[in-house]
């Protein structure tokens, strides 16, 4: 991170995040268990013996970790979910400026109870920088019924284990600055044209057994053919067969275009925008317990386990990748552990875009949603949207009164509110919404603007008698849209020759300068066009357009301090834009 924090310490990480799943042991020798309960001849049951054996597993794990480590590291999250593990340590050096750390998880197991699949999530913030760790084991075996349950099980993760303090529409990928997914992903090898289905013992459908029994025999082999006339049992040995003839070539290259988690990024079917390094070493799974890589026959290998990880927008080029590698001396497990490195450039240390002494004017305009999800049970949905952001941002809007204001920059750090959010109207039974004439504008003054200024816009199905719900959320790196004139970030595309420019999800390319020069007297005005992708529970849930007028002025003398108090420069600009804004209403979080 910093190189100022580095000392003695050059070569050291400054966090470490270790993600276990199916992570349980018995120890030949346990230490006595003595309580004052116990000493009073209190009779313990066996979930309270069970529980004090398994803190002591943990504390020895972390005193394992602590001595590996050394004292130059301390531990900040520790958390177990059934037979998951995340562990989160820190250099010392930077323990002081974690100012918040948060803790989630989901289960995905049986009927949504059963820790053994599910997610752990672990968020800090380091100065202004969100960082945050999902270690996760998703759904086991082969075929399409099982892909499509380890896409659920990431939805569902991203759905119930949030840590946003903005909102609950806000998943961990959204509000993370950068954030790293890991763990056992079961996701398997898949050869085109070949479907090959496990038909699994009924109560097994989250266990990959090492002795096959969790696979009903050859008298469902006819269950599952494909044109060759190939039962089920001979295609699976054909295809493992395949995968070895790869492996013995150190074609990991080839073996990997058939690996279903890259396919179901680029399908949109999971974890959208997230990526996922080339696989440049052999399948992690299904092994002996020996050291280097010996493969079973139950099992077509794959690379079941992985790290992939995502920046917010405007801050892809702040994280790069190290390495990337398996742990072939592992040997007490079918899967060989992988590990990965990455350097993160943390967003304090990027200048900011400076807005001292000026005003900030942002109108977002022709706004209109295609191939929205439905969300209702006639297959359309009643869309509207709402606009939140960041803590990291001082935006108000057109109807924020002083109390609002007040509540939320000064009560807000010590009483739970309610915080209120500018909205559209919503539109009745579309998956296509246009909303005709509305404007919504935004405003800042006198502020510095950083990377770490995230805006987000919320598609929301109205329902009358019930709780509205999510769409999917489309995100906007403010400080980006303000640099996007000759200095776009890779999100940006110039379109024509009348001052407007595209931002696109499609990384498309734009060299980057410094931060544009902002006139000190006078006013700057561009428009930017929006057209990003609509993400819900990491898979596309449609597409957002629109464009943004913004507009910059110069000095002014007097504070913000409500609605009652803005500038004439201000007042004229935002009166000139709001003519629908009366009919808004503010939702209620």
């Amino acid at each position: 991170l910093d190189e100022e924090k580095q000392n003695d310490l050059d070569d050291a990480f400054d966090i470490i995040a270790v993600g276990m799943q199916e992570a349980t042991w018995a120890e030949r020798e346990q230490n006595p268990i003595t309580t004052k309960d116990s000493e009073q001849n209190v009779q313990l049951t066996e979930e309270d013996v069970l529980n004090m054996l398994e803190e002591q597993n943990r504390s020895r794990l972390r005193e394992l970790v602590q001595s590996t480590l050394g004292a130059g590291y301390t531990q900040i999250a520790d958390k177990q979910r059934g037979q998951m593990r995340l562990h989160v340590w820190v250099r010392r050096a930077i323990s002081k400026d974690i100012v918040s750390v948060e803790v989630s998880g989901a289960n995905t197991g049986v009927g949504n109870v059963l820790a053994n699949k599910g997610g752990i999530v672990v968020t800090l913030k380091y100065r202004t920088t969100t960082l945050s760790f999902v270690s996760v084991h998703l759904a086991a075996h082969e075929g399409e019924s099982y892909y499509k349950a380890r896409c659920d099980n990431i939805a569902s993760i991203l759905s119930e284990a949030k840590t946003s303090p903005i909102s609950r529409k806000l998943d961990v990928s959204m509000s993370s600055s950068h954030i790293f997914f890991f763990g056992d992903m079961n996701f398997r090898t898949k050869f085109d044209g070949d479907y090959v289905e496990d038909v699994v013992v009924p109560g097994n459908d989250n266990i990959d057994t090492d002795d096959h029994s969790d696979i009903i025999g050859d008298d469902h082999d006819s269950f599952i053919s494909d044109p060759r006339g190939e039962g089920k049992k001979e295609l699976k040995a054909r295809n493992i067969r395949r995968a070895k003839s790869h492996i013995k070539a150190c074609d990991y290259h080839g073996l990997y275009k058939y690996d279903e988690l890259q396919k179901g990024i680029n399908a949109g079917d999971c974890l959208v925008e997230f990526t996922t390094l080339p696989c440049n070493f052999p399948p992690t799974f299904k092994v002996e317990r020996t050291k280097g890589f010996v493969y079973k026959d139950q099992r077509t290998p794959s690379y079941t386990d992985r790290i992939l990880f995502k920046s917010s927008a405007g801050l892809k080029n702040s994280l790069r990748p190290l390495s990337y590698e398996a742990c072939p001396e592992f040997i007490t497990s079918d899967h060989k552990p992988i590990r990965g490195a990455f350097s993160v450039i943390p967003n304090h240390v990027i200048p900011p875009f400076n807005l001292t002494g000026k005003d900030l004017s942002l109108v977002f305009r022709k706004l209109r949603c295609q191939g929205l999800l439905p969300a209702d049970n006639n297959g359309l949905s009643d869309p509207y949207l709402v606009f939140l952001w960041s803590d990291d941002l001082e935006l108000h809007f057109e109807g924020e009164t002083m109390k609002d204001w007040i509540r939320e920059r000064i009560f807000g750090k010590f009483v739970k509110k309610k915080r209120r959010w500018p909205q559209t109207q919503y539109i009745s039974k579309t998956l296509d919404p246009i909303w005709k004439g509305t404007e919504v504008a935004l405003s800042a003054r006198d502020t510095k603007i950083g990377p770490e200024a995230m805006l987000y816009i919320a598609v929301v199905d109205y329902d009358a008698f019930t709780q509205d719900d999510g769409i999917g959320v489309v995100s906007l790196n403010v400080k980006e849209m303000l640099e996007s004139k000759d200095a776009a970030g890779s999100e940006y595309n110039d379109i024509n020759d009348e001052g407007s420019h595209n931002m696109n999800g499609d990384g498309g390319g734009v060299e980057r300068e410094s931060q544009p020069s902002v006139p000190d007297v006078g006013k700057t005005t561009k428009t930017v066009r929006i057209n990003r992708p609509v993400i819900w529970e990491g898979k596309h849930a449609g597409q957002f357009r629109c464009k943004v007028d913004i507009t910059i002025t110069g000095l002014y003398d007097d504070r913000f301090s409500g609605s009652s108090s803005r500038s004439p420069r201000r007042s004229s600009l935002v009166s000139k834009r709001c003519s629908i804004l009366a009919a808004m209403q503010a939702i209620e979080e």
